[in-house]
């Protein structure tokens, strides 16, 4: 079963029934209830929401009808007439992620071919050009000291060669998991865990199949130990995402 999030309108699900994972060993994969909250309903395609550290403001990506590419935009949580376009300079803008002190908004900037890592306020002005990228424009995830961005540049056609990458905001250092061990190509969808010890990603095969591990992550921002698969019983779980507390995983199950 596929439990979708993303269009026509992004809501805020308390539980995802089917794509809920305890990470204590005796728990079995749980099917519970699933209750939804609308936060925008617009014409055209909405994805890739988040939301401020405490829960006030939601960064979303959207292409309204007609238009061709994504632009970023914020929106109080509970006011829909309070919606605005951060970013406004013709170009396209993806994928935003907030940053855990609530100070700054990093996003893709670009096309899918010449993209920027940018980090801009949520207040707007000028952004601030952190890397180059020629990879794909996938999810971004900061760790919880702002150290690092995770992401990965991640296409079908070089899965047997790419994977997560971490990326310092400060000065666009990168540490690219997949030239430190070969396990690490045809990772993508990473996410820091609340305390950033652990990073959980998914790995998808040649098949199109996959499945969500997690690993530890020093401070060097390389991958340390081994990583283990999540005990997920379900069809093609994807897009992982942790629970405040780190306790648990909420992901979609399906294609």
């Amino acid at each position: 079963r596929t439990v979708a999030i993303a269009a026509p309108a992004i809501v805020a699900l308390g539980v995802i029934g089917t794509a809920l994972w305890h990470s204590r060993a005796d728990s079995a994969d749980p099917v519970v209830a699933v209750t939804t909250k609308p936060l925008t309903s617009l014409p055209g395609s909405e994805s890739v929401p988040s939301f401020n550290p405490d829960g006030t403001q939601i960064a979303f990506q959207w292409t309204p009808e007609g238009e061709a590419g994504p632009n970023v935009y914020l929106q109080l949580v509970g006011q829909s007439g309070s919606r605005r376009q951060l970013t406004n300079d013709g170009a396209f803008h993806r994928a935003p992620a907030w940053s855990p002190d609530g100070r700054s908004i990093a996003l893709w900037h670009g096309t899918q071919d010449a993209a920027v890592l940018c980090v801009v306020s949520p207040l707007g002005g000028p952004e601030r050009h952190v890397t180059t990228w020629a990879g794909a424009l996938g999810r971004l995830s900061w760790s919880p000291d702002g150290r690092w961005i995770a992401t990965s540049a991640v296409y079908n056609s070089n899965r047997d060669t790419e994977g997560l990458v971490l990326i310092s905001p400060a000065d666009g250092t990168r540490i690219a998991w997949a030239g430190i061990d070969p396990q690490f190509t045809g990772t993508s969808e990473p996410i820091f865990s609340p305390d950033g010890r652990r990073l959980a990603y998914t790995r998808t095969l040649g098949d199109g199949t996959g499945q969500i591990y997690i690993i530890n992550v020093g401070a060097d921002g390389r991958p340390s130990g081994a990583p283990s698969r999540l005990p997920y019983k379900g069809d093609a779980p994807r897009h992982p995402v942790w629970t405040a507390d780190g306790a648990e995983i909420l992901l979609l199950q399906g294609s």
